[in-house]
């Protein structure tokens, strides 16, 4: 459910972006959005996928 509704938010803030007049403030505000979600999505799909727990490891054993 959170994958799903993090893919809605990203594409409502594209589509945001291409039908607004923004000033340039406005217009940063919604870069920084669209990239917070589709990092919150790549975090997602790597966890699923059983990745983000290999890079933790991973992160883990080089820390010591």
């Amino acid at each position: 459910m959170s994958k799903e509704l993090n893919e809605r938010n990203l594409e409502l803030e594209k589509y945001k972006r291409t039908i607004q007049a923004v000033g340039k403030t406005s217009e940063i505000e919604v870069s920084l959005e669209i990239g917070i979600l589709e990092s919150t999505l790549k975090s997602i799909i790597q966890f699923e996928s059983g990745k983000l727990y290999d890079q933790y490891m991973f992160k883990v054993r080089y820390l010591k």
